[in-house]
C-alpha cells in the first residue's frame, strides 16, 4: 500500500484560498464557506492545522443568530485575573468551573490545542454580542451586567494574545436584540482595548435608530485610521429624535470620516440627509482616494460633486441606484481630469436623464482608456 502523498503548505494555502473565492461568488456563500471549510480541517492533521486559523480569523461571521459555544470556547482561554473577576461578579462559567481550584488544575481538559483567541483579524462585533447574549441565555446567567463583563473579558483576551484586527464590522441593524444599549459599543473603544484597533485597516459602519451612540463614533475617530471605509447610513436624519441626536451623531461620523489621513477607498450607502457632510468630510483625502460608490444614496448638494472632482487619482467610481441628481451639478464633476480613472459604473440612477448624461461620459471614458491601450 503506497504511503499518503505529501503537498507543501503553501499549495494547500492556495487551494483554501481558491475555494474561498469561489464560495464568495455564490448565493448563501456563509454556509457553503463554513461547511466547506469544516470538511476540509478532516483531510488530515497537515489539513487541520492550515484550515483552523482560516476558520478563526473571522469566527463571527457565521453565527449571526449567535453562538454559545464560541463564547463558551474563547472563556476557557480566560487568564486566571479576569476568570476571577468574572466569578466574583456572580459568573459561572460552566457547572464545571464553578470551583476555580479545580478548572485552574484540570485546565488541560477543557482548553485545544489551538489559541483560538489569537487567530482572531476581522471582527462582526453585532455578531459577537449576539453571541454573548445567547451564551447568557444559554447558561442561565442574569443578562444585564454579565454582557457588559463577558465583552470587556474577551476583548481584554484578544489583547492579551496580540491580537490586532485588520477589519471591524459594526452592524446593528443586523441584529434582533433583546438586551439592546448603546454602551455595549463603547465597550470597544474604551483606552485599555483599543491596541485592538491600533492597525485597523478596513471598517464597516452601519447605523441603526440611535445605535452606535454619537459618543462611539467621537472616540473611534481618535483610535483608528483605517484605508478603506464602508458607510451605511439607513434613515438617519428621517426618525426625527429629540434633543438633536441624529444631527450629533452625523456630525461625529463627518468627524470620524474626516480624521482618517490615509483614505483610498470610501463606499457610501443608503445616505439621505446628510450626503454633502459625509463627502465634503473626505477633503482631506482627494489626492488619496482610489475607489468611490455611492449606492442608494440620494446626491442634491453641488459641493458634493465639487469634492467628488477633486479626487484627480481616482481609480473606481460606482454611482448605483442614488437620486437627487441635477444636470448642472455634474458639470464639473464630468468636466474634471480623470487621468487614473479606469472602471466606472454607472446603474438606475434618478432621474433618468441625469442617468444617461452620466453613462454618456462613462462611455467616452472607456473608449478613450481602451484607444490608450491599443
Amino acid at each position: 500500500m503506497k504511503g499518503s502523498i505529501y503537498i507543501p503548505s503553501d499549495i494547500i494555502e492556495e487551494i483554501l484560498y481558491f475555494i474561498q473565492n469561489e464560495l464568495t461568488n455564490k448565493s448563501d456563500h456563509l454556509n457553503n464557506e463554513s461547511s466547506t471549510l469544516f470538511n476540509c480541517l478532516l483531510v488530515n492533521r497537515q489539513w487541520c492545522k492550515l484550515v483552523i486559523p482560516r476558520l478563526w480569523r473571522q469566527p463571527f461571521l457565521y453565527v449571526r443568530k449567535g453562538n454559545p459555544k464560541l463564547i463558551s470556547t474563547f472563556l476557557t482561554f480566560l487568564n486566571d485575573k479576569s476568570r476571577r473577576t468574572l466569578l466574583s461578579n456572580g459568573i459561572t462559567l460552566s457547572s464545571l468551573h464553578q470551583n476555580f481550584h479545580f478548572y485552574k488544575f484540570h485546565r488541560s481538559q477543557y482548553r485545544s490545542n489551538f489559541n483560538y483567541a489569537s487567530f482572531l483579524k476581522h471582527l462582526h462585533y453585532d455578531y459577537m454580542l449576539s453571541s454573548i447574549e445567547e451564551w447568557c441565555s444559554y447558561s442561565n446567567q442574569s443578562v444585564g451586567n454579565a454582557i457588559s463583563l463577558i465583552t470587556n473579558s474577551l476583548l481584554k483576551l484578544f489583547l492579551d494574545n496580540n491580537v490586532k484586527l485588520m477589519s471591524l464590522f459594526v452592524w446593528p441593524n443586523h441584529i434582533h436584540w433583546t438586551h439592546y444599549s448603546s454602551s455595549r459599543y463603547m465597550e470597544l473603544v474604551e483606552s485599555e482595548v483599543s491596541g485592538l484597533l491600533s492597525e485597523l485597516k478596513y471598517l464597516h459602519i452601519e447605523t441603526h435608530s440611535k445605535y452606535p451612540s454619537a459618543r462611539f463614533f467621537s472616540k473611534l475617530s481618535r483610535i483608528v485610521n483605517v484605508k478603506k471605509f464602508y458607510l451605511r447610513t439607513q434613515l438617519l436624519g428621517l426618525m426625527g429624535f429629540p434633543n438633536d441626536l441624529e444631527n450629533e451623531m452625523a456630525r461625529n461620523i463627518s468627524s470620524l470620516i474626516n480624521s482618517q489621513t490615509n483614505l483610498t477607498s470610501f463606499t457610501l450607502s443608503n445616505s439621505s440627509r446628510y450626503t454633502s457632510d459625509f463627502i465634503k468630510s473626505l477633503s482631506p483625502n482627494v489626492h488619496n482616494i482610489q475607489n468611490i460608490s455611492l449606492i442608494e444614496t440620494k446626491i442634491v448638494e453641488i459641493d458634493s460633486w465639487t469634492i467628488l472632482s477633486n479626487c484627480i487619482n481616482l481609480q473606481k467610481l460606482e454611482i448605483i441606484k442614488c437620486a437627487g441628481l441635477n444636470v448642472e451639478s455634474i458639470i464639473s464633476f464630468v468636466s474634471a481630469n480623470w487621468e487614473t480613472l479606469e472602471t466606472i459604473l454607472i446603474e438606475n440612477n434618478q432621474p433618468i436623464d441625469v442617468n444617461n448624461e452620466l453613462e454618456q461620459w462613462a462611455n467616452k471614458k472607456r473608449n478613450m482608456n481602451n484607444k490608450n491601450l491599443l
